[in-house]
């Protein structure tokens, strides 16, 4: 499904926790994370549910092997990992982790339910 979406891995968490993504950045026409590798620490993520809106500072970019998946794990803090692979490295990942600096809640309702 990864052709057509962003990828959510089950075992981490939506909406608290570990919050881990994953997308192709080439050869599909949604490529979502094409740019992915242009990211820097200090930058800005916007990650937007139904049920929020949360705002995320890049902390650290880091290339793991690819059955690495400790950058899974739970973890105490509130962040965003995003993973894809990278270029000409087929046995590579691109990392970026990044921390929440603000979260927008949206209250829950029939609407939403």
């Amino acid at each position: 499904m990864l052709e057509r979406y962003v990828g959510h891995f089950p075992n981490t968490s939506l909406l608290s926790g570990n919050i881990a993504l994953a997308a192709h950045n080439r050869g599909f026409p949604n490529s979502w994370f094409e740019r992915l590798h242009e990211l820097e620490i200090g930058d800005e993520i916007i990650y937007s549910t139904r049920f929020s809106t949360m705002y995320f500072e890049v902390v650290r970019t880091k290339e793991v092997d690819e059955r690495d998946m400790s950058v899974l794990d739970n973890t105490p803090d509130t962040r965003l990992t995003l993973i894809t692979c990278i270029t000409e490295r087929r046995n590579k990942r691109l990392v970026v982790t990044a921390t929440l600096i603000a979260n927008e809640s949206i209250s829950l309702d029939n609407n939403y339910i």
